[in-house]
């Protein structure tokens, strides 16, 4: 069975004893996964991406040595498209509403014919 591809968040206390555990998430589904390497505990886990628990984890996380973290990128606004110089702007025309169109009441339901066969009570 190949193993699938897994990038490494940081590190966490195992919930059961508290050890240092290594929690990884899963590149296809976003799947958060830990395991617990105290011979002890061998405790392990997992967490479906965008849930309270994976939540959870995600807070408690240190990230692991060396990895810097990148400060939130604002995003730009989008550029406005400019009127071509000396172009008159139009005024704005007002466009009559029309009333909506009238729909005939849907017919009744016919009832649902009675079932015939199988056990049936009668009292």
């Amino acid at each position: 069975m190949a193993t699938r591809p897994k990038d490494n968040l940081g590190k966490m206390a195992c919930p059961c004893c508290g050890e240092p555990v290594s929690v990884k998430k899963s590149r296809e589904t976003g799947t958060l996964t830990y395991a617990c390497q105290d011979a002890d505990c061998e405790a392990t886990g997992y967490a479906s991406a965008h849930t309270a628990a994976a939540r959870r984890w995600l807070a408690n996380i240190t990230p692991p040595k060396g990895a810097t973290q990148a400060p939130p990128k604002e995003p730009e606004p989008a550029p406005k498209p400019q009127a071509a110089p000396g172009a008159a702007k139009k005024p704005a025309t007002k466009v009559e509403a029309k009333p909506p169109k009238q729909t005939p009441p849907a017919a009744p339901t016919p009832p649902a014919p009675e079932k015939k066969g199988g056990f049936q009570w009668k009292f």
